[in-house]
């Protein structure tokens, strides 16, 4: 039996005290024997711990590669769906565009076809709808994002409701002829050296902004500028009238009679009877008005009818 052994010696500072530990020759051997196994071991299991590494980095290199490719489709589908929302909001504000366009033309031809039928004093004009099965049409097609057959159908029924405009622009024309001309009327500007500032229809509202319908033309002068009678005829009406301010109303005879309001003061009075081109009263700005103007009316059967078409 081998008795050997080995001895450590631990000396203080001071060499006052030493300490001393002894061990065999045989459990020294044993340590280094299961050190070197132990280092051998993790030596060991770190070769395996890289080579699983390795071996789980090729098994997932595919995985993330298609991870990767997924991504880039997820990215890419994402987009497309964006593309598709964008187009279809187009599409959809295109519709709501049309659809209000349409309506609010619809509605100012149903407005003008009653005005034609009130200037020839109630007789009854039968106008083409723009409904049924186009309407429906409009529907299926937006429904299905066809916007060729939409701008196909879209064309057609503005093609459809201009054509009735210029029909009841007809009627209307016919109507200016026969209550005017025919009689030998031929109406004067009513001020001098003025100009338009607002003609006949669809205009902003000065004061609220609002769109509505402008049934005269505003003639632009200086407050206090002369106002002529159009042509001759009989004072109706002369005196303040609400958002008229002052207002001087002469009948023409034949259901046909003209406006005059803002005046600043009215030089006729009612029941005169007056002739063309006499004055009748002085540009204003009194009533509903934001500056010194003239509003001039032209009225067929207490129907307003576009100024300009018949001055002269």
């Amino acid at each position: 039996m081998d008795n050997r052994r080995y001895h450590i010696l631990i000396l203080g500072e001071d060499t006052a005290e030493i300490k001393r530990f002894s061990i065999r020759h045989r459990w020294l051997r044993i340590g280094v024997i299961l050190l070197i196994t132990a280092f051998t071991g993790g030596l060991f299991l770190a070769g395996m711990w890289v080579s699983e590494y390795h071996r789980l980095k090729c098994d997932t290199a595919p995985l993330l590669d298609e991870n990767s490719w997924l991504q880039k489709q997820n990215i890419a589908l994402r987009r497309e769906m964006e593309s598709l929302h964008g187009e279809f909001r187009r599409v959809t504000f295109t519709f709501l565009n049309w659809k209000r366009d349409a309506e609010e033309r619809y509605a100012e031809l149903e407005e003008k076809v009653t005005h034609v039928a009130r200037l020839q004093g109630g007789r009854e004009i039968r106008e083409e709808g723009i409904g049924g099965s186009q309407a429906e049409q409009v529907r299926l097609l937006f429904n299905e994002r066809d916007l060729e057959a939409y701008s196909s159908v879209y064309s057609s029924l503005h093609k459809k409701i201009d054509n009735l405009d210029g029909v009841l622009s007809k009627e209307e024309n016919e109507l200016i002829r026969r209550y005017v001309f025919n009689r030998g009327l031929s109406f004067i500007y009513p001020v001098r050296e003025g100009h338009i500032t607002s003609y006949y229809g669809m205009r902003w509202d000065p004061i609220t902004g609002e769109s509505y319908f402008h049934n005269a033309v505003d003639l632009g002068n200086s407050m206090g500028a002369p106002v002529y009678a159009a042509e001759r005829g009989r004072i109706l009406w002369s005196g303040m009238a609400g958002e008229y301010g002052n207002l001087i109303i002469i009948d023409h005879g034949g259901a046909l009679s003209t406006r005059y309001g803002h005046l600043s003061v009215c030089s006729a009075k009612t029941g005169d009877f007056i002739e063309k081109g006499s004055i009748i009263g002085f540009v204003g700005s009194t009533g509903r008005s934001t500056g010194p103007h003239l509003h001039f009316e032209v009225r067929i059967n207490n129907e307003t009818i576009n100024p300009l078409k018949v001055l002269r």
